[in-house]
């Protein structure tokens, strides 16, 4: 019986481990795995103490886990913000904007007359390289807690976790070389460089938002990208209710219901790359077993296997986050939201990123978690190691207003002096045939066109699927006093099949006490 369970639980991890190895590019999103689900972090030991509940007077145990956990995949998680280069046939993790007067000479690199609009003079404008090297930073404090039911059945249980962490993310863009400032004469940013601009620093609109006389660019609002961010908060209470279907001292199974509550912080959408503590708003439900199996025993000395499973659904909530778009035929453009844009009926420009910041419908879908733990008890000390796998699907993204055609275009640098006033952005042929002002940019789309909502690039707001592995070892002590106390180190390393979720080395210690 106990060679079946272990079949079956290896079973369920190839099964679920459908992921293959993949590098995502482009995107403005990204949603790591959330602090609230870490079985490692909770129950690489507790669930000794969990088991001592059944002897002690109240069957209550309390768990405090101060953690560390620090990212380890720069260059991959800076492709996931970068793009794929054709013609160089390859995925830069970085942005590279060049100052040419042609956009034939662009290639694989973004042209600065679409971050920087000038009436003349466009080779005074800013260029430079620019490299995404991000990390996560979190560290706080696991609190868990567990209670048998024994008024209403000596079976049943229920469980609590909330975590108190603190998230700092950090893209550390900086320059590759030396950055080419604006050097036009009387321009309002005079001096500034790409850091600039990403920092929301670049503008020509001169205070009262008066525009100088052929330039009228307002500066990014959404999706800055400005140093470290960091969030303090609850990172979502996880509520688990289970039933001791199997209560043997060789074996047992447990069967457990879950709900997730969201009560982190949700994104802004006002930086690339914002911390956010939980699931961003998301409810989950969830069920799964436990398993329990004394492979051996001897004296005071014992090995025995715990495992863990839930599988668990996201519903549905409202988030912002930033669109770029794509050409008609489905290609993404590199840091399009970074592109200036204008308005039907509105002078100046903007980066496009200031009106595609949107409230979305995320519906994160399924998400799967297992733990294999073997524990080494030598008397009162028990050595831990174990496998996490963690898996999710991508997100379902929809919008929650239907986004307006026919309002915003690219500006066209060879325009010089775009404008959308309703008087200038159209011109009638002689067949009466409507066609849009040549102030509106043709380069991008290979014509000119607003952006319509099939422009919309989904992909770049979505975050994608998610397998990662954690391999790790703990060791512990743990008394035979009437109320146990538990005082565990551990440490972990999770890796990624893919770029859409983080690598990183983690620590903690338990502390726990059953009364």
């Amino acid at each position: 019986m106990k060679k079946n369970l272990g079949l079956i639980l290896l079973t369920c991890l190839i099964f679920y481990n459908s992921s293959f190895a993949s590098t995502h590019t482009n995107r403005t999103f990204l949603m790591p795995r959330p602090v609230s689900e870490n079985m490692v972090l909770r129950y690489s030991m507790w669930h000794n103490q969990i088991d001592n509940t059944k002897y002690t007077k109240r069957g209550t145990t309390f768990q405090v886990s101060p953690f560390y956990q620090h990212s380890t995949d720069k260059s991959d998680i800076g492709k996931y913000f970068g793009y794929y280069a054709p013609e160089e046939g390859s995925i830069r993790d970085y942005i590279h904007v060049v100052n040419v007067e042609d956009f034939a000479d662009v290639g694989d690199n973004t042209w600065a007359s679409y971050l920087v609009h000038f009436l003349e003079n466009q080779t005074q404008n800013l260029s430079g390289k620019m490299k995404f090297k991000p990390y996560q930073e979190i560290y706080g404090v696991h609190v868990d807690y567990n209670e048998n039911l024994d008024t209403l059945s000596s079976r049943l249980f229920y469980e609590f976790s909330i975590p108190v962490v603190e998230v700092k993310n950090n893209l550390d863009f900086s320059p590759m070389d030396d950055l080419t400032p604006i050097t036009l004469p009387n321009h309002p940013s005079v001096g500034k460089t790409l850091q600039d601009y990403f920092k929301g620093n670049v503008f020509n609109m001169i205070e009262g938002g008066a525009p100088v006389a052929g330039m009228q660019q307002k500066p990014l609002e959404n999706a800055k990208i400005d140093g470290s961010r960091s969030r303090t908060d609850f990172a979502d209470i996880t509520i688990k209710l289970g039933y001791r279907l199997i209560d043997r001292r060789s074996w047992g199974l447990n069967l457990s219901g879950y709900c997730t509550v969201p009560t982190g912080n949700s994104p802004t959408g006002e930086y690339l790359f914002e911390p956010v503590c939980g699931n961003g708003g998301s409810w989950f439900l969830g069920l799964g077993p436990d398993v329990k199996v004394n492979f051996w025993e001897n004296g005071k000395n014992s090995v025995d296997l715990f495992s863990s499973l839930k599988l668990s659904y996201g519903l549905q909530n409202t988030q912002k986050r930033t669109f770029g778009f794509k050409s008609d035929d489905g290609t993404s453009v590199p840091f399009s939201q970074y592109y200036l844009v204008g308005e039907l009926g509105v002078r100046h420009l903007f980066p496009f990123a200031n009106v595609s910041t949107l409230d979305l419908k995320i519906e994160p879908r399924w998400q799967f978690e297992a733990l294999i733990n073997l524990d080494f008890k030598l008397s009162d000390f028990h050595i831990a190691v174990g496998y996490d796998f963690f898996a999710k699907e991508k997100e379902s993204v929809f919008l929650k207003r239907s986004w307006e055609d026919n309002i915003y275009a690219i500006a066209s640098v060879e325009g010089g002096n775009y404008s959308t006033d309703p008087d200038k952005s159209f011109l009638y042929t002689d067949q009466g045939v409507v066609a849009l002002n040549p102030d509106v940019d043709n380069q991008v789309f290979g014509q000119q066109q607003y952006i319509q909502e099939n422009n919309l690039d989904f992909n770049s707001v979505s975050t994608p699927s998610q397998t990662t592995h954690k391999i790790y070892a703990s060791v512990g002590y743990l008394t035979k006093w009437s109320n146990p106390f538990l005082i565990v180190v551990g440490g972990a390393y999770e890796f990624s099949d893919s770029n859409s979720a983080f690598s990183n080395y983690s620590f903690w210690s338990n502390i726990s006490l059953a009364f």
